[in-house]
């Protein structure tokens, strides 16, 4: 190991209990279980931390952590400023697992791309992961491979227990078809869009729910869609055109194929998916929820 890599390992493990995830200005709670999660950021040190915006909007897929983890919390009558002891750090809903350095718990996190995938091994060194459950199979695998004990993990996406958080509105009139367009990729408005970046995600699930169709090139717009009981599209426009996490996740309900389309044309033209039964996934994470992380 050259001795620059020496040095950034070593400062990573000196702070990694002082941030969440590695952000450097979003403080952990000493002595407390963290939720990590990923607020809009800016990436410095060249990727290897980030630092966190003041915005008025955050992703849907990352903000919904802290709804997910209230209900969680409130459902098995944890406390969550409730001191324990020694800082505790907990990965939810998202790609999170390769984003930060602490020893965490997993609960539904996933693997981000294909790149990730094969560099996990690099942290194990000085890393302890205890899995009680991942997005889906394709992550579980590669956590396997590379040594990380997941003979207890299941699988689910926590995004799927939103319809026991939040009841959407119903509108007079359902939108034909949405779209939502990974917040990296979208250059323009398009029609019927619903932006990913929001500041109430009450109101973007309301538009998710009120619309026959949902076309999106973001996961978690997929995600909600179906665990809403709307059929939904995959929208070939992603980064560096990796499959990863989708595969991760649509392979969690058991689909090997499934419908791709370059063009939000192309998906209005062809036939239109059942909604699989994602009860099952539920079930998956609210019996692997950590209770034990607060003794």
């Amino acid at each position: 190991m050259k001795i620059k890599e020496k040095i950034k390992n070593y400062v990573i493990i000196k702070t990694r209990n002082y941030m969440i995830l590695n952000i450097v200005n979003f403080p952990t709670r000493r002595n407390r279980v963290n939720l990590h999660w990923f607020p809009e950021c800016k990436w410095i040190m060249n990727g290897h931390l980030a630092y966190r915006l003041k915005s008025e909007k955050e992703n849907l897929g990352d903000w919904l952590a802290l709804p997910i983890y209230d209900y969680m919390t409130s459902r098995y009558h944890l406390d969550k400023n409730k001191k324990v002891g020694k800082t505790k750090h907990l990965y939810t809903i998202g790609s999170l697992i390769m984003m930060g350095h602490q020893n965490a718990t997993i609960w539904g996190s996933g693997i981000l791309n294909s790149k990730q995938a094969v560099s996990i091994g690099q942290r194990t060194a000085y890393r302890v992961l205890d899995v009680r459950c991942v997005r889906g199979p394709e992550t579980l695998q590669k956590l396997k491979e590379n040594g990380i004990d997941v003979s207890k993990c299941k699988i689910g996406d926590p995004g799927v227990l939103m319809p026991l958080i939040y009841q959407p509105k119903e509108y007079e009139h359902k939108r034909e078809y949405s779209v939502l367009i990974h917040k990296n990729l979208r250059k323009e408005k398009v029609e019927n869009e619903i932006e990913i970046l929001t500041d109430d995600w009450k109101k973007t699930i309301d538009e998710i729910y009120n619309s026959k169709l949902i076309i999106s090139s973001t996961l978690h717009g997929i995600i909600l869609a179906e665990a809403y009981g709307v059929p939904a599209i995959m929208l070939n426009k992603i980064e560096k055109n990796d499959r990863f996490k989708y595969d991760d996740y649509y392979h969690s309900t058991g689909r090997y194929n499934y419908p791709v389309c370059s063009t939000i044309e192309e998906a209005l033209q062809i036939h239109i998916p059942e909604v699989p039964d994602l009860s099952q996934l539920q079930q998956n994470l609210i019996d692997s929820f950590p209770v034990d992380l607060w003794e």
